[in-house]
């Protein structure tokens, strides 16, 4: 179900959400920019931090924007449970 689902993709955030690794946050090279992404029911979410502008904070900041997401996204998939319950 629908419902189940969403339970799942839940269980996956909430593991990773405590996760110090840098996971969701990628460098590019094209723009000298680290961003923070996110998938959210098959589209994806961005934020970016250019280097030139924030030096050695940008990638930090990344990684706090991707945290960010994650908890939105959290609360986006309770929605869509108890919605569909």
């Amino acid at each position: 179900s629908q419902s189940s689902i969403y339970k799942q993709k839940l269980g996956k955030l909430l593991k990773n959400l405590y996760d110090e690794t840098k996971k969701g946050v990628r460098y590019n090279k094209k723009d000298n920019a680290f961003q923070a992404f996110i998938y959210v029911d098959g589209k994806i979410k961005t934020k970016t931090f250019t280097v030139s502008v924030l030096g050695v904070l940008a990638e930090s900041m990344a990684g706090i924007a991707r945290k960010e997401f994650e908890k939105e996204t959290i609360e986006y998939y309770k929605t869509k449970i108890n919605n569909n319950a």
